[in-house]
């Protein structure tokens, strides 16, 4: 399990840095594309273990145009004030979560039989709030600093290390979490959510993220955070609360795959499981450090 753990890393890390800083930004769109229709169909999945109907083609279309409609909100004007890129991305999303509402609403009407109309249209819904939504403030983060042109790639914009930031913290915790709680880890965290998480585990990924976040901006010039400072006591209070909240997003997966009676959301990725696995807590910490990230600039 180890063996696949850290080799499944090996392929991804790197494959994620050369995507995140060298890739023109639309290859990278549709990776994130192609990611959240993959975590989307692992859901749709555990919807139907759960014996709730899924929309799970009409949830990916919906998915997918709420990223690329953000996207286009960055790249429609290239050079222009960011935010008023970021302005119209936002309210071009807006409008593609709110046609997904009425989609899936309309999409209900040809069910005759389905007793569960209630819980099909709210899981449903729930999987384009879930994945594509929260992951487009990873896709927020990149282009926070001004608009794309489609075809540069990120290199020396401040988005890339913001995003990259997000990533550390989410993944160190988990490994932080993961190897403390397998070397000394003996009281149980929550068995009802995830049997195998530990209170010391717990402890050990709120210390791995803190170290990382204070170090990560030390080394890190401001400038490649658009003049954003840092100070160490931000680091510190940026690394308990971004652990904590990698940990939650944890958390509420294992609540999902508990609902529906599975161990992993699937099995794309040797070793862990399905990438909803893998990403569960980039889910959740990406918008709480977007939200500092738009206090502090």
């Amino acid at each position: 399990m180890l063996k696949q753990r850290l080799l499944s890393a090996a392929i991804i890390v790197p494959g994620f840095l050369l995507g995140l800083f060298f890739m023109p930004s639309w290859v990278l769109v549709c990776i994130m594309i192609a990611v959240s229709a993959l975590m989307m169909l692992e859901f749709h999945r555990m919807l139907n273990l759960a014996d709730i109907p899924s929309f799970r083609y009409v949830c990916i279309g919906c998915g997918t145009a709420v990223i690329l409609a953000t996207y286009l909100g960055f790249i429609w004007k290239p050079g222009e004030d960011g935010a008023v890129s970021l302005a119209r991305a936002n309210a071009w999303e807006n409008i593609a979560i709110a046609c997904t509402v009425l989609i899936l609403l309309l999409r209900q009407f040809p069910q005759k039989h389905n007793d569960k109309p209630l819980a099909t249209i709210a899981c449903n819904l729930l999987c384009v709030l879930y994945v594509p939504f929260l992951m487009n403030f990873l896709l927020k983060l990149a282009f926070i600093g001004g608009n794309a042109d489609g075809t540069t790639p990120l290199t020396s914009t401040t988005g890339p290390y913001l995003v990259l930031y997000v990533v550390l913290a989410a993944k160190l915790t988990d490994a932080g979490a993961f190897f403390i709680g397998i070397a000394v880890g003996r009281h149980k965290l929550i068995p009802r959510l995830s049997p195998g998480k530990t209170w010391e585990g717990f402890a050990g990924g709120i210390a791995t993220c803190v170290i990382m976040s204070v170090v990560y901006f030390h080394l890190v010039d401001k400038n490649l955070l658009g003049g954003m400072v840092v100070t160490t006591l931000h680091a510190i209070v940026l690394g308990i609360v971004l652990s904590l909240v990698g940990m939650a997003g944890d958390l509420a997966e294992s609540l999902l795959k508990r609902a529906s009676m599975v161990k992993d959301s699937g099995k794309s990725v040797p070793g862990v499981g399905g990438a909803l696995d893998v990403v569960d807590s980039v889910l959740f910490v990406a918008p709480v450090f977007y939200l500092y990230v738009r206090m502090a600039a």
